[in-house]
């Protein structure tokens, strides 16, 4: 099994490598991209993806820890002070961390290899997650500009609390916002007329859509909770 770098139609810019395992047969058995960056003082790679066979046999087997023990070869030699890297899921999170990657603050996701040294400060503030208050607050500016939604905004209000406690569901909020401002952006670039841009209403109903997966029981009062713990005793009885 040999590893190497490839270079051969690849149309990134130079700050991205790859590497590419090969049979003695010329099966192609797996491949890396990473790409290399020089920012708060600091230089590190950000590995993009590893990709194997799924079904492990005598010629698949290993194939990402040996293409990424090739980077980490060149990485060294070129003096980077670490690696990073998104893990998809807990599970592959768990096989990086065989490999000598490490959780650098509870709140962020990526994870480090460190060769020459630690990501800086500026560096973890750079991958902290949003505050979900943000999108929150982003979505408020949606329902309430140019025209308020009352309707929305009353949503967002009754959602609220529940909402910043659910990463999952401020992912998919952060995801719409998006997509809200990606369409208003592509609208104006393109100097579409008013006319025939998409309504307001439905661009907001996209953030609803997230906003409504949100179960909010319904508020107990302070007399409903002692009249279920009221009970009439018996005639006869002290």
């Amino acid at each position: 099994m040999s590893i190497f770098p490839w270079k051969k139609q690849c149309a990134e810019a130079e700050d991205h490598v790859h590497y590419v395992a090969r049979s003695p047969k010329g099966i192609i058995c797996g491949w890396l991209t990473a790409r290399s960056a020089e920012l708060f003082g600091q230089y590190y790679i950000y590995l993009n993806e590893i990709s194997t066979r799924r079904i492990k046999d005598e010629l698949y087997g290993g194939i990402g820890k040996k293409l990424h023990d090739a980077l980490l070869k060149d990485a060294q030699e070129a003096g980077v002070d670490f690696i990073y890297l998104y893990p998809l899921n807990p599970s592959v999170a768990e096989i990086y961390k065989t490999w000598g990657y490490k959780t650098e603050r509870p709140e962020i996701i990526q994870l480090f290899y460190i060769l020459n040294a630690e990501p800086n400060r500026e560096m973890l503030d750079s991958v902290m997650p949003p505050n979900p208050r943000t999108f929150m607050a982003m979505a408020y500016s949606i329902a309430s500009k140019p025209t308020p939604d009352p309707e929305l905004i009353a949503l967002i209000s009754r959602v609220r609390r529940r909402m910043i406690q659910k990463p999952d569901l401020i992912r998919e909020l952060s995801s719409a916002i998006d997509m809200v401002k990606g369409v208003k952006y592509m609208e104006e670039e393109e100097g579409i007329p008013e006319d025939d841009r998409i309504p307001l209403a439905e661009k907001r109903a996209i953030i609803a859509e997230v906003l409504n997966k949100v179960k909010v029981g319904g508020r107990r009062t302070y007399k409903r909770i002692r009249k279920r713990r009221t009970r009439k005793r018996p005639f006869g009885r002290v």
